[in-house]
């Protein structure tokens, strides 16, 4: 059922425009070999006109762990993710748990209180999605692989 989620949520985010071109991270036909391409591509492109090339990089430290449950729900609904759909991931992000298994020892269960699934088919675009708005607030350019960031300055 993910799968067939993300299929339709991916093309949906894409042909709106909603996922901003610099993010390489879980999108079909990109990756990390596009993301390192434009960024050699812009960085040697300013060298060669004589322009000097800063680069900072971000790695969100525990990212996908920490997006807030109802805020990414929000979020979405903003995006025009409504009705059953919404729905659907509201029930796939709730009620979850985990356990540690250390050698034949497993602790009680603890719930999940926010993030997105790692390991999950849904969860990384789901992180995409909920990041979409940073083009809104970065104003140098930049690249992204999921929720590694280089900023050029």
């Amino acid at each position: 059922m993910e799968s067939i989620i993300y299929d339709h949520l991916v093309k949906f985010l894409i042909n709106h425009n909603l996922i901003p071109p610099d993010q390489h991270g879980f999108l079909p036909g990109k990756g990390v070999q596009s993301n390192l391409l434009c960024c050699l591509s812009d960085w040697t492109r300013n060298i060669d006109l004589g322009r000097p090339v800063d680069i900072l990089y971000l790695d969100f430290s525990k990212a996908f762990d920490k997006v807030p449950k109802r805020r990414l729900l929000h979020k979405l609904q903003h995006l025009g993710i409504r009705g059953n759909l919404l729905g659907w991931i509201d029930s796939f992000l709730n009620d979850r748990t985990f356990r540690v298994k250390v050698g034949d020892g497993l602790c009680r269960s603890v719930d999940v209180v926010s993030g997105v699934p790692q390991g999950s088919v849904l969860g990384p675009l789901l992180f995409v999605a909920y990041i979409a708005d940073i083009k809104n607030i970065v104003t140098s350019p930049f690249a992204m692989f999921s929720d590694d960031q280089a900023l050029q300055q």
